[in-house]
């Protein structure tokens, strides 16, 4: 009697066993996944740094080129100006 309570209870432990090394495979798929997640969006996150810069750079030059061309344009305003009288 005690015999067959007790296979029946290891039979029961077996099931969970199984049921939680399941479980277990399963979050460890999906840690992995997530982490080739994370460092997908990590590679992405320094490629865009790097666009944005680029950017920033770019917009500061395109800046300096208009200001020295409204400079030079007001000066050949003035210039205009000056042979018209």
């Amino acid at each position: 009697m005690l015999k067959r309570v007790l296979k029946a209870k290891l039979r029961i432990m077996q099931e969970e066993l199984d049921l939680l090394s399941c479980d277990f495979y399963k979050k460890d798929d999906e840690n992995a996944k997530l982490t080739a997640n994370i460092i997908e969006l990590e590679e992405d996150r320094v490629r865009l740094q790097r666009t944005v810069s680029i950017q920033k750079t770019q917009t500061e030059r395109q800046k300096a080129l208009a200001e020295e061309s409204a400079k030079k344009c007001n000066d050949l305003q003035l210039q205009v100006t000056a042979l018209s009288k």
